[in-house]
């Protein structure tokens, strides 16, 4: 059992090496004129660049810089699956990011940019919407790591706290402070959500449990750090840096459809699973 295990995460490790390897390859083999013909061109809609900008970067450093995110944050994602025991998701969520997130994140970012900035019209390239995407996987499956120990009022109220929290980082990236008053309404808020959270605890359990709690506690703090540190990589307070446009509306739609996307690839393979040990139970 032990050798099968590790048999499973060396070809897992090759895997996403093997997708990093690919980045280079199309960086290195691909001629940079066709590699222009890929980006996707907010100012010439070309319906087919929405999916292949993904996987074309503006030079090395962009390029390193992505893997290096990928590596860490899908890591991080993978680490989170087979504690639930569910490498299969890690790997369906993985196929559903590099097919359908780019065709979902480039719409969604051009509509954004056109409210919030209809002047511009930024030529996209780069993997970090799909490494975006795995960060909502990681949230995600943190979410149904919670439920699992603790249920779904539990995870209702740490969801909220999570999600309060990284709205205020971004707040604070954004503001260049901390503003008073944000501070005070994400207070309450997380106020209100410790207050669920101790009504949903059974207390008698948590004691009982008190060994695997601490254990628990370390995982979700190591979680929180991890998805704190997304946000500020993924959200630079200076989006325009020596001429260089971080597209972060791209990166929230990754954020977003990648955990949206994520949680219907967890809803199928349970309902899936469902109707098989159905049908076993019926035939047999």
């Amino acid at each position: 059992m032990h050798d099968a295990v590790d048999h499973r995460l060396v070809v897992d490790a090759g895997l996403l090496s093997l997708l990093a390897w690919v980045l280079v390859g199309i960086h290195v083999l691909v001629p940079s004129s066709v590699r222009a013909q890929l980006a996707f061109d907010h100012g010439a809609f070309v319906l087919w660049t929405l999916w292949t900008h993904a996987y074309v970067h503006n030079g090395w450093a962009h390029l390193l810089q992505n893997i290096g995110g990928f590596a860490a944050i899908a890591g991080v994602a993978y680490i989170l699956c087979r504690v639930l025991n569910a490498r299969r998701w890690f790997w369906v969520s993985t196929v559903a990011f590099l097919t359908v997130l780019p065709v979902l994140v480039s719409p969604s970012s051009y509509v954004l940019l056109g409210w919030f900035a209809p002047a511009a019209t930024p030529v996209e390239r780069g993997f970090s919407g799909i490494v975006a995407g795995f960060a909502g996987l990681v949230f995600v499956a943190f979410l149904v790591w919670v439920n699992r120990e603790g249920g779904l009022a539990v995870t209702q109220a740490v969801g909220q706290m999570a999600v309060l929290l990284m709205l205020w980082e971004l707040s604070v990236i954004y503001a260049g402070w901390i503003d008073v008053w944000v501070t005070a309404l994400a207070a309450f808020g997380l106020a209100l959500s410790w207050v669920l959270l101790l009504r949903a605890v059974s207390w008698r359990d948590a004691w009982d449990r008190r060994e695997a709690w601490w254990t628990e506690l370390r995982l979700a703090i190591g979680v929180g750090i991890v998805l704190l540190a997304v946000i500020v990589g993924l959200f630079p307070a200076n989006p325009v840096s020596d001429g260089t446009f971080t597209n972060i509306f791209a990166h929230g739609a990754g954020f977003v459809w990648g955990g949206l996307v994520a949680g219907g690839a967890w809803q199928g393979i349970q309902r899936w699973t469902q109707i098989g040990r159905l049908s076993h139970s019926v035939h047999s």
